[in-house]
């Protein structure tokens, strides 16, 4: 019974700091390669976080909804990539920016839609946007009553080229890959207007024990110092300015 009672104290020891790490498919950032292994940006970022504090736990892919509710709602959840925001920011504990991006509407470049402002684009007659996602939230916040919710991110692009909607609402760094995956290019793409610029996190969710939630604070930071995020971050876009270290404002 000892040996028993040791064996599985060890076990719990072993497991106390267990995660969920989750993410979704939004490529540069977090995807997978036609074997099915998570790679990108984020993902490599995230991966030498995890060797660096031992940590083995598999990252898994949900759509967006689905992890945005787990990484709210539940302890231990860490959670990629995510754009920082006023309503979002006191739900999670961040880690980051690792990059930042533009939100961007986009349209067919054969289509006649032309826009110069935000209440412009509300008379369009139909705008695609990811669920739940940041750029959801923001114009859903800002009126629109115009929305069509998708899932999936590349089923935005998707619906787009089959005329189920007139414009959808992209991120430009991850545009020419997302498009790339489902086979169209940008040039087959035209912008409407840029909504927002943003930076991008990964995320912890608030109940997670707070010892966690420094160590995979000071591991990314440690990343930043010794030129190991930059090689990362230079692997992916060459030629892009790095972000800045400092939190933007939020409006």
């Amino acid at each position: 019974m000892k040996f028993l009672f040791t064996i599985l104290f060890i076990s719990f020891s072993f497991n106390i700091h267990a995660l969920k790490i989750i993410s979704e498919i939004d490529p540069p950032y977090n995807y997978k390669d036609k074997n099915g292994k998570p790679v990108g940006l984020a993902v490599e970022i995230v991966q030498e976080i995890q060797r660096r504090v031992k940590n083995n736990d598999p990252i898994q892919f949900y759509p967006w909804a689905r992890a945005y509710r787990t990484a709210e709602t539940t302890p231990n959840v860490v959670l990629f990539s995510m754009a920082r925001t006023k309503k979002r920011q006191n739900l999670f504990k961040w880690i980051g920016p690792f990059v930042d991006n533009s939100w961007i509407l986009v349209t067919k470049k054969n289509s006649s839609l032309k826009i110069d402002n935000l209440e412009q684009a509300k008379l369009i007659p139909t705008i695609g946007v990811y669920r739940d996602d940041s750029r959801d939230h923001y114009l859903t916040q800002h009126g629109f009553k115009n929305l069509s919710r998708t899932n999936l991110n590349e089923n935005g692009f998707r619906m787009l080229f089959a005329d189920r909607i007139d414009a959808y609402a992209a991120v430009d760094i991850t545009l020419d890959k997302s498009l790339s995956e489902i086979g169209y290019k940008t040039d087959e793409l035209k912008t409407l207007l840029t909504l927002k610029t943003v930076q991008v996190f990964i995320v912890i969710s608030k109940k997670t024990d707070p010892s966690v939630i420094k160590k995979w604070k000071e591991t990314f930071e440690s990343m930043r110092n010794d030129g190991t995020y930059e090689k990362i971050f230079r692997k992916y876009f060459p030629k892009r300015k790095l972000p800045s270290t400092e939190l933007e404002s939020l409006d």
